[in-house]
């Protein structure tokens, strides 16, 4: 089972599309890794929790009332409108997969109760987000142009994981590193997001 705050879950869906024809980036991924991404086509965003997410409690209580939720399969694409339903009233999400149904359970820290909610897993091929997210040759001193509204809503989207007070920072790829010109990138106590 992996854990999610519900900022990361509200980031990754503006993240993701809204379009009939790219049906599949309608979802978001969760990854084998404990990576969640999700995609639109033109803007991305990959989310990896660092250690334990929310309070011990809280995710114990999530474990104990999804014992006995289908298991057995590590990655999984949940349509996006759907993951936000399900996780509207969380502090945290449990997501448990069998390959074709995702159990959500969501909790909050000062409620006893978890809500269970099992969703669809969706079918299709989604973008590797390791071949698009670059590791090497990241220098700064380029000047890059932006399309502003599609950076207003990566920031926005990045804002929620922060709090709105929280830095997100810049980087820019060198020329012929290959990959995406500019990644940014925010980091809370709970994650680690990479938008591009």
């Amino acid at each position: 089972m992996k854990f999610y705050p519900k900022a990361a879950i509200d980031a990754a869906t503006v993240f993701a599309g809204s379009e009939a024809a790219r049906f599949v980036l309608n979802g978001v991924q969760i990854r084998s890794d404990g990576r969640m991404v999700a995609t639109d086509g033109r803007r991305l965003l990959c989310y990896a929790p660092k250690g334990d997410v929310g309070i011990e409690r809280t995710r114990g209580r999530i474990e104990h009332t999804m014992e006995f939720a289908p298991n057995g399969k590590e990655e999984c694409i949940i349509d996006a409108k759907a993951l936000k339903a399900a996780s509207a009233k969380a502090d945290i999400v449990g997501i448990r997969t069998d390959g074709k149904t995702a159990s959500i359970g969501a909790a909050r820290d000062r409620d006893t109760g978890v809500a269970v909610t099992a969703l669809p897993v969706m079918e299709g091929s989604f973008p590797d987000v390791d071949q698009i997210i670059p590791d090497a040759g990241i220098t700064s001193g380029l000047r890059i142009g932006f399309n502003a509204d599609l950076l207003g809503s990566a920031l926005k989207a990045l804002g929620k994981l922060t709090g709105y007070g929280g830095v997100v920072t810049f980087t820019f790829a060198a020329e012929g590193a290959g990959g995406k010109a500019v990644r940014i990138e925010c980091e809370t106590a709970e994650g680690r997001a990479i938008a591009v």
